[in-house]
């Protein structure tokens, strides 16, 4: 072969199966190298276009659970349905301008559920003079009134307890309910000779000195209380009461004239109590 022929050959064969692989090498590493960083550029570009800011998220999820409310209720520290409940208390009534009046009160309930429950109760007291009274009694002014002394009262009651609760007095957690009352019975008034005024010129009514005589009259009641649990079995209760009764004013007239006629009229007691009650 001459040198003519060697050099046409290697003009033209200048692609071989080994010079292939070099170019599939270079080809292989461009894509791995630039290619498939550029495409993770691509993809974090995209994904940051979806990206949902984190408060976003939060007030989504906040207005997601507005209309759920979660709450965490603990069993009750005591319970009253089906059980006695018996109190013993003192009580005054507090709305009379020229006397005291003091009772003992005594109440059995029946606490048929947590809120509902039937209580009769039952008070017996004294009454005690105002100074007021005393002074009208003397000289120059003579003046004797006209006053209802209650002596006892009889009631039977309707109890609605809408609140339950508990506050902390230090480390102690301490209970308490909240109730009202509804209910009727009967006020027995007291009447003396010291509710007379004396007759012109000194003659005496005819209602003898030390006479007294008690009345009965029709009465509601309404109020409210609270009890404060000691522990499972004791509470301390105190009542606000409102006590109206209609009453008859020829009962409180001086004479004994059978003539007499009398009209209803409207009275109350507002009395205050406070005292223990025991459940079982």
């Amino acid at each position: 072969m001459t040198h003519h022929q060697q050099s046409h050959h290697s003009q033209y064969t200048i692609w071989h199966p080994s010079n292939w692989i070099g170019h599939r090498r270079a080809i292989s590493f461009f894509i791995r190298r630039y290619l498939l960083r550029f495409t993770s550029l691509i993809l974090c570009g995209f994904s940051a276009l979806f990206i949902i800011p984190t408060d976003t998220v939060q007030a989504n999820d906040q207005e997601r659970f507005n209309n759920i409310e979660i709450r965490v209720i603990r069993p009750k520290y005591f319970t009253k349905s089906g059980k006695f409940e018996l109190g013993l208390q003192g009580s005054a009534i507090v709305n009379h301008s020229f006397i005291y009046i003091f009772h003992g009160n005594m109440n059995l309930t029946y606490h048929l559920s947590e809120g509902i429950a039937f209580e009769g109760s039952g008070n017996f007291g004294v009454s005690v003079p105002r100074q007021e009274k005393n002074i009208l009694q003397t000289r120059p002014f003579s003046i004797r009134t006209i006053i209802h002394r209650t002596q006892h009262v009889a009631l039977g009651s309707f109890l609605i307890t809408p609140v339950y609760g508990k506050f902390q007095l230090g480390s102690r957690l301490t209970y308490f309910d909240f109730f009202l009352t509804f209910g009727g019975g009967i006020s027995g008034i007291e009447y003396t000779s010291d509710d007379c005024k004396s007759a012109e010129g000194g003659s005496k009514a005819s209602r003898k000195a030390a006479t007294t005589r008690v009345a009965n009259y029709p009465t509601m009641a309404v109020g409210g209380g609270q009890k404060i649990f000691i522990n499972k079995h004791v509470a301390i209760r105190w009542d606000i009461n409102y006590m109206g009764f209609w009453s008859n004013t020829k009962d409180s007239v001086c004479n004994d004239n059978k003539q007499v006629t009398g009209r209803n009229e409207l009275e109350s007691n507002v009395s205050i109590k406070l005292g223990i009650s025991r459940f079982f």
